[in-house]
């Protein structure tokens, strides 16, 4: 185990200072992450979460999402809905 955390631990210090050496200034974070097994998920598995989730509309000019501040709508289709956020 110590190994693979020394290794990982590698991994961050070179990501980070290829981060720095590409023009980052500070505050260049990495995180390494094992995901050692997922739940296997069968197509209807992932089509019932989806009928699921509530369907809301899109945010409009002037609110804020997350932390995000809505300037306006670029473009409206029935695939999906751009905007400018700053």
């Amino acid at each position: 185990m110590q190994n693979k955390q020394k290794n990982h631990r590698i991994l961050a210090e070179k990501l980070v200072a290829e981060a720095l050496a590409a023009g980052g200034s500070d505050n260049s974070t990495a995180v390494l992450i094992d995901v050692t097994g997922l739940p296997p998920a069968e197509v209807q598995d992932i089509f019932r979460e989806w009928e699921e989730m509530p369907v809301i509309p899109p945010p409009k000019a002037g609110s804020r999402l997350d932390d995000f501040y809505i300037v306006r709508k670029l473009h409206d289709s029935q695939q999906g809905v751009v905007l400018l956020a700053i």
